[in-house]
């Protein structure tokens, strides 16, 4: 479908020549630019998509953000003018120079983000979505239905911190839960076990009496003096005790 209307729209943009392009005499090398500026377009958008999609899982909504503008300005903007100045009058030489084109691209598309976190925080409370191309067409990139879940899960609400995208861990300290997430940590006055049971949709396991632990957030696994350890992403290492190892083992969190 993707490549059906690629080529539709080549076609159309060439015959009609759209926005007059000037220096552009024969079909053939309309076709041939808008083709180009097209199908990079769909490639690009694809890959850039998928990349802040990464972006966003691996360092978060913030990261996701600013590294839109650093591609956008340090790809797709200097494509563009490079490869109008193969089809038009205008040379390499008479182009902005790199830093301007940088600014530019990435002003540019902040200003695009901006303006849509403004309006869909306005209309809906959440950020804008990242849209993907897919081989279908684009898309809104929703949220999946483990992490919606996730964010329904009722323990979540207690939490005080600034809207952290992962839990990693929870710890018993006395009368306290102290829960790890992305964003940092912070003691909340309650049993580990009344923690546990409101955790529902987050994949977790308990792993000894007075801690549990996000199965995504499970780096690894080691032995210290005939202990069991898990290592956490946040570098933590959580015993595993001899009453869990078997539950910790079934879920391929020990080697």
């Amino acid at each position: 479908m993707t490549l059906v209307c690629w080529a539709v729209a080549s076609i159309v943009l060439s015959v009609l020549n759209a926005f007059g392009a000037e220096g552009i005499e024969t079909l053939g090398a309309r076709l041939l630019y808008w083709g180009g500026i097209l199908g990079f377009g769909i490639v690009f958008g694809a890959l850039f998509s998928q990349v802040l999609l990464f972006i966003r899982r691996r360092w978060g909504l913030l990261a996701a953000r600013l590294s839109g503008p650093l591609i956008i300005g340090g790809f797709l903007v200097p494509f563009i003018y490079g490869y109008n100045a193969l089809f038009f009058s205008y040379r390499l030489d008479m182009l902005p120079g790199p830093l301007v084109l940088f600014l530019y691209g990435g002003l540019m598309y902040a200003g695009v983000i901006l303006v849509m976190d403004a309006a869909c925080y306005h209309f809906t409370g959440a950020p804008f979505q990242t849209i993907v191309v897919t081989p279908d067409g684009p898309a809104v990139l929703n949220e999946p239905e483990e992490e919606a879940q996730e964010r329904n899960a009722p323990f979540l609400r207690r939490i005080g911190l600034n809207a952290p995208e992962e839990l990693i861990r929870l710890a018993m300290q006395d009368h306290y839960v102290e829960v790890h997430t992305d964003a940092g940590s912070e003691l909340i006055l309650m049993r580990l076990a009344d923690a546990i049971a409101e955790l529902d949709g987050i994949a977790g396991l308990r792993v000894h009496r007075s801690h549990w632990v996000a199965i995504d957030a499970v780096a690894g696994s080691r032995k210290e003096g005939g202990r069991s350890l898990l290592v956490m992403r946040d570098g933590a290492l959580v015993p595993v005790s001899r009453s869990y190892r078997d539950s910790v083992k079934a879920a391929g969190l020990l080697g």
